[in-house]
C-alpha cells in the first residue's frame, strides 16, 4: 500500500515587528532610502517621503535617520537714527522632523552672534552658510511597526530661521533673507531569520521510504505529522510572523502552544516550536 503524505513543507517567515534585539555578533543587513526637498526661501513646510521596510526581507531591528538642512542667507541691519546705537542678538536656524508615534527630531543651531555698536545711520551685512544636522536611531516595537509594510511613509519637515534680540537694542531695521534645502537618509537595519524545519511521520523521520523504521500504517489509521521548527539564527521571530504550510492543501499544521518556551510568542534563538497535523492513511494501491 501507499500512504498519502505531503512531501514538501514551506516555512514562510514574514517580519511584522521587532520584539527582540540582535544578539552576539550577528551580521546586520541594511537598506537605505533618501529623499530631498529642493532649495527655496524659508520657511520649508513639506514632507520627506521614503518607502517603508519590506517585511519579506527579514526582521526589522532598527531605523536610523540622518537629516540635513543647508541654510544660505544674509543678515542686514541698519541704524535709522542719527546717533550710534548697540545691537545684540542671534540668528539661528531650526529644523524639525516629525516621526511616527509622536517622536520628533529637532535642531536649533546658532548661526550668527551679533554684539556690536552701529554708527549713526550705519549699516552692516553678514552672510552665512550653515548645515543643521539631525540624527536618531529607533528600536522600539511601535516605531519599527510604523516603518514596516507596503507603500511609503511621510516625515513632515519644518525648516525656518529667526532673529532673537537680547541685551540692549535700539531702533534697528533688520532684513533676514534665508534659503534652505532639506534631505533625509533613512536606513533600515534588519536580520534574516535562519530556520531549520524537520518533518516526522508518526514520530519518525520518514523521508526515505526504503529505510527500516518507516512506520507501517494500515488504511484508515491516523497519520500524525510533526513539524519541528528550530531557530538556528540569532534573532527572535514573532509568532505572528510565522506561517507554516504543507504541500498537501488538505493538511493543515496546527501550532502546539506548549512548545513555546516561556509562552512569550517568540521563536528565540535555539528554540524549537512544534506543529502537528493528522489525516487518515489512504490505500493508494
Amino acid at each position: 500500500m501507499k500512504l498519502r503524505m505531503a512531501k514538501i513543507v514551506n516555512a514562510l517567515l514574514v517580519a511584522a515587528m521587532l520584539l527582540a534585539t540582535l544578539a552576539g555578533n550577528v551580521r546586520a543587513e541594511t537598506i537605505s532610502h533618501r529623499d530631498s526637498i529642493p532649495e527655496s526661501y524659508l520657511p520649508i513646510d513639506d514632507d520627506l517621503v521614503v518607502p517603508k521596510f519590506d517585511a519579506s526581507l527579514g526582521i526589522l531591528t532598527g531605523v536610523e535617520i540622518s537629516a540635513t538642512s543647508t541654510l544660505t542667507g544674509t543678515f542686514i541691519y541698519t541704524n535709522p537714527l542719527n546717533r550710534p546705537i548697540a545691537i545684540e542678538g542671534e540668528v539661528s536656524g531650526l529644523m524639525q522632523l516629525d516621526l511616527p508615534e509622536g517622536e520628533t527630531l529637532n535642531g536649533d543651531d546658532a548661526i550668527l552672534g551679533i554684539d556690536e555698536p552701529l554708527d549713526a545711520l550705519g549699516s552692516a551685512e553678514k552672510r552665512f552658510v550653515h548645515d543643521i544636522n539631525l540624527h536618531g536611531v529607533y528600536t522600539a516595537p511601535a516605531a519599527l511597526d510604523a516603518f514596516t509594510g507596503n507603500g511609503t511613509i511621510a516625515l513632515p519637515t519644518l525648516v525656518w530661521a529667526r532673529w532673537q534680540a537680547s541685551g540692549i537694542n535700539s531702533n534697528i531695521d533688520i532684513q533676514l533673507r534665508t534659503m534652505g534645502a532639506a534631505a533625509a537618509d533613512v536606513t533600515y537595519v534588519y536580520a534574516i531569520p535562519q530556520i531549520n524545519l524537520e518533518k516526522l511521520t508518526n514520530g519518525v523521520d520518514a523521508d526515505n521510504p526504503s529505510q527500516s523504521d518507516v512506520p507501517q500504517i494500515a488504511p484508515g489509521e491516523q497519520v500524525i505529522w510533526t513539524y519541528l521548527l528550530q531557530n538556528t539564527g540569532t534573532v527572535a521571530v514573532p509568532r505572528d510572523a510565522v506561517t507554516l504550510t504543507d504541500s498537501d492543501p488538505s493538511v493543515t499544521p496546527v501550532f502546539d502552544p506548549s512548545s513555546d518556551a516561556g509562552a512569550d510568542g517568540l521563536l528565540s534563538p535555539g528554540e524549537t516550536w512544534r506543529y502537528t497535523a493528522t489525516a487518515p492513511a489512504l490505500d493508494m494501491l
